[in-house]
């Protein structure tokens, strides 16, 4: 399945999503939770863009300095990937890079995933 083509051309979002198509076998509704997932990626590189533009705190309409409102908005956001990406239920993977990350899960629950998701091996290693 293709890529949704509102996600930005070399964000991770994308790159996330080719991912677990090569992967994965997913229904139509796990792909709707990869599709928000991914979007949840971009969305969260574009708050973190304008953090890093315009620096962790702004002006009040006082004058007074506080928080830039793209700050907790990024926590939102963050806050809902992870939500996003317990539901999908993916073994172990990091949206930020090709690697399995080591987690508190049982070697039980892993290899219920691992059966659940039937993993494609491509004759990486």
């Amino acid at each position: 399945m293709l890529a949704p083509a509102d996600l930005e051309a070399k964000g991770r979002g994308r790159r996330f999503w080719n991912r677990v198509e090569r992967d994965f076998n997913l229904s139509d509704v796990e792909h709707e939770l990869l599709t928000e997932v991914c979007r949840q990626l971009d969305e969260c590189d574009a708050l973190r863009a304008v953090i890093v533009t315009e620096g962790a705190t702004a002006e009040g309409s006082r004058g007074q300095v506080r928080i830039h409102p793209a700050l907790l908005e990024l926590r939102h956001s963050r806050a809902e990937l992870r939500l996003l990406l317990a539901e999908l239920q993916l073994p172990d993977l990091d949206p930020d890079n090709d690697q399995a990350v080591p987690t508190a899960r049982s070697e039980r629950a892993r290899k219920a995933a691992n059966t659940r998701w039937k993993v494609h091996h491509h004759g990486h290693s």
